[in-house]
């Protein structure tokens, strides 16, 4: 029997254009966080409306937008090309061994070009998230596209629930297994002395970043309707308003409280200020909301403006490339600062053990920022034409 395709309007599976812009501009967003981390490491949490400066925290806030729309828009992708007409088995293929690629790649090439190979530690980050989550998508995508949405959807409503739960008087497995699903730290178990291996800090728990992946998948169904400006509409102020019931009230989705403050920045910092380790479902709500709100605007810059959107849209085409390029190179030039400022590599960034004469400065980290974006955009553009030009089946994992 010939497998169904998708029923879908022939001039409607053209590329769309804001799907690549948006992912064009959190890889930008996602720079600047990097280079806040080695230029501008701060002794507090930017994050934190309580020591923090109203500076410090919408740079990090920026940043909040990057991995979730990564992610999200990492399973539209994939219906994407399921809708041109790519058979179900073969797009669970690709899923299984682009997800499988992309866990090896943060175990080695990300980990190394942070440093923290050298420190004999593996860091689990997006790259890990999204591998991990593109393997689960190659199973449910034997589901129909509306219960693979509604699993994405029960993931993150849901998650929050068991933010109480602690494994403590199990087993170091079960406390390991929780802390992949669901917990920011180390695991107890792999990298424990005399195993061998690296020592392995989660810094990105499974759930329900494969929920979001899923909701992605389904989302790009919605895209492909001749009404998909309006569901953007529909979708991104119903997740604004649900974030805005739940924050006000404090009722449910996330383990940090709204406050009301004297003073009115740091009020509205509060508002702002939601859990990502793991991401809670009021931060999900923010962090998607706005940008897929955003999408029916981008589509037309694109159409009216695309020379000067062009250059953000290539870097959301070769995002893969982009993300693997701009670590070391961040690294390195910080690294080159660090010898002449301090006589000594940047390994204090992440010990917290900052040299004397350390005071952490904003201006470094946008004046770091741009140049650094500036350097990869010849070579994503490079490759982004020679990719168009070539078909060649590994360009699929780069």
């Amino acid at each position: 029997m010939t497998e169904a395709k998708p029923e879908l309007a022939k001039k409607n599976q053209a590329r769309i254009p804001s799907i690549d812009v948006l992912r064009g501009i959190v890889m930008i967003l996602m720079a600047l966080d990097h280079a806040r981390v080695y230029f501008g490491p701060t002794p507090f949490d930017p994050a934190d409306p309580e020591t923090t400066t109203p500076g410090w925290f919408v740079t990090r806030f920026l940043a909040h937008f990057c991995a979730p729309v990564f992610v999200f828009l990492a399973g539209t992708s994939a219906f994407m090309v399921y809708s041109r007409g790519m058979s179900r088995s073969a797009l669970s293929r690709r899923l299984l061994f682009r997800g499988l690629w992309l866990i090896l790649i943060e175990l080695t090439v990300v980990n190394t070009g942070w440093g923290f190979m050298f420190a004999g530690v593996w860091i689990l980050q997006v790259i890990w998230a999204i591998g991990v989550s593109m393997v689960v998508l190659s199973a449910l995508i034997w589901l129909p596209v509306p219960v693979i949405g509604a699993v994405g959807l029960a993931m993150i409503g849901t998650h929050n629930l068991f933010d109480s739960y602690s494994p403590a008087s199990q087993s170091t497995y079960v406390q390991d297994t929780w802390t992949l699903l669901h917990v920011q730290q180390p695991l107890a178990t792999f990298g424990a002395t005399g195993s061998g291996f690296p020592r392995v800090l989660v810094v990105y728990p499974l759930v329900p970043w494969i929920g979001v992946m899923a909701a992605g998948f389904a989302f790009g169904a919605l895209l492909r309707t001749h009404k998909r400006h309006l569901a953007c509409i529909a979708i991104g102020l119903a997740c604004l308003g649900l974030f805005l019931a739940l924050r006000l009230t404090n009722s449910y989705g996330d383990p940090y409280k709204f406050t009301n403050h004297s003073d009115t920045a740091i009020t509205l910092m509060s508002a702002l200020h939601t859990n990502k380790y793991p991401p809670s479902l009021q931060f999900l709500l923010l962090m998607l909301g706005l940008p897929i709100l955003s999408m029916p605007i981008l589509d037309l810059l694109a159409a009216r403006a695309g020379r000067f959107v062009e250059p953000v849209r290539v870097f959301g085409n070769v995002a893969m490339l982009y993300y693997v390029l701009h670590i070391p190179l961040t690294h390195v030039l910080s690294g080159l600062l660090s010898l002449v400022l301090y006589d000594q590599w940047i390994a204090w960034v992440f010990t917290g053990n900052y040299p004397e004469g350390y005071t952490p400065k904003l201006w470094l980290v946008y004046a770091a920022w741009v140049p650094i974006v500036l350097m990869l955009y010849p070579v994503c553009a490079w490759y982004a034409s020679y990719r168009k030009r070539n078909r060649r089946w590994w360009m699929t994992y780069i």
